[in-house]
């Protein structure tokens, strides 16, 4: 098993390498990759770490320093994972056991009701699939992607226990207001198409709120 491991490692690694040297980004007709050559400004956020790039012609830095270099390098590896979730999710659909099939395939639903799922797996299923159905309606190959990423990593939660377990130890320490939206990050977000990112449906719902709050007073 170890000599196949090692076998399986070498082979992997010299393929990537080899995509790595033959891939070509589609570059023509598109904007320019995010780089320092572009012009910006890269500063260093002192106080809380970290790099945020000023693009000219924008209102708010980019948090973080895209160098094209490794946009580009990491755009392979962005393009393997879809392939292998696919494959995955291909030869589990069948090989699951008869009682953990679901009666009609529903892409809100995928390979196994999560219903059976543990707590913590039953979460993860549920956010990815809120994920999933906040893709435009056109973007059918991204909603395809999260479908099949979210079934295989809650089977593989799911049943590999060990992994499990470290994850929700994991999740207990993320302070999730690192997570939350600032300024600058709303704006570039904001840029991303075609996804209806939360903060839009957050802020939408405290405007109709705040609308509905105001009455013409009545005359006396």
């Amino acid at each position: 098993m170890t000599t196949m491991k090692k076998i399986l490692n070498k082979c992997v690694g010299f393929s990537l390498k080899v995509l790595l040297k033959i891939y070509k980004p589609e570059t023509e007709g598109k904007p320019m990759a995010i780089s320092t050559d572009v012009g910006q400004v890269l500063t260093e956020q002192k106080k809380e770490g970290g790099m945020e790039s000023w693009i000219p012609g924008h209102q708010f830095p980019f948090p973080g320093m895209p160098d094209s270099v490794v946009v580009e390098t990491m755009t392979v590896f962005k393009r393997i994972f879809p392939i292998l979730y696919k494959w995955g999710w291909i030869v589990m659909r069948d090989r699951l056991p008869d009682y953990l099939k679901v009666q009609s395939q529903n892409a809100d639903i995928g390979l196994v009701d999560p219903k059976r799922y543990s707590r913590p797996v039953r979460e993860l299923h549920r956010v990815f699939t809120l994920m999933r159905s906040r893709e435009g309606e056109d973007q059918i190959e991204m909603k395809g992607k999260w479908t099949e990423m979210r079934d295989m990593l809650c089977l593989f939660f799911e049943y590999d226990d060990a992994y499990r377990f470290r994850f929700m130890d994991l999740m207990n320490e993320i302070n999730l207001k690192e997570f939350e939206f600032s300024e600058a990050d709303r704006y570039w977000a904001s840029k991303k198409w075609k996804y209806n990112f939360g903060f839009n449906q957050h802020d939408n719902n405290t405007t109709a709120k705040r609308n509905s709050s105001w009455r013409i007073p009545k005359k006396i």
